[in-house]
């Protein structure tokens, strides 16, 4: 058997290249390795799009600034220490405030919460105040907990690992409160009604 062959494409010209890795540089723009993207199957995405996950607010502080992004990576690694793993892109506004800070909150979203999904899911906090006239209270970790989330997790970042374009962020959970009783929002319910 060969070495399998994948496609990779240049985020900056479209450029495809077949190869095990990405090239090392760009025929037509002349990027790097690290501007190409594999090429994913298109049944291997529809068949991940099955995988079911919630949707919530990752919030983080970074001094005197605060930020949140929407994440569907946010679950459970273990119940004593109790420990969340959070998916996070390296290149999100919101990655640079946990790199710092060691520190973030998952806010459990509801169904009656697409308006958040919106607020703080399509743009950046590098270019929009995602908390304007967003109802949220800062914690004594200098986090920002959204008031209308079912529930609110802190965590302090006890590990990492990369994961190409993203990292995925251990934290252990110092606080956690239950703020009402309402259903919690999925992403396949947020694909349905978006």
């Amino acid at each position: 058997m060969g070495i399998e062959q994948k496609k990779w494409r240049c985020t900056v010209c479209g450029y495809i290249h077949e190869g095990p890795t990405p090239p090392d540089s760009c025929p037509i723009c002349g990027v790097g390795p690290e501007a190409f993207e594999l090429v994913v199957d298109d049944s291997i995405r529809r068949a991940m799009f099955s995988l079911t996950y919630g949707l919530f607010v990752v919030t983080s502080q970074k001094g005197e600034l605060i930020n949140g992004q929407c994440a569907n990576t946010v679950f459970q690694i273990t119940s004593q220490p109790p420990q969340l793993a959070i998916g996070i892109g390296t290149d999100r506004y919101t990655h640079e405030f946990i790199q710092e800070s060691k520190v973030f909150a998952a806010c459990v979203l509801a169904e009656d919460s697409i308006d958040l999904v919106r607020k703080f899911g399509f743009r950046s906090g590098r270019e929009i105040d995602k908390f304007r006239a967003v109802d949220y209270t800062i914690s004594d970790l200098g986090l920002p907990l959204l008031n209308r989330a079912l529930a609110t997790l802190q965590c302090r970042v006890v590990g990492q690992l990369e994961c190409g374009t993203h990292t995925l962020f251990l934290g252990e959970v110092v606080e956690g409160e239950v703020l009402r009783d309402a259903t919690p929002l999925t992403y396949a319910e947020y694909r349905r009604r978006k």
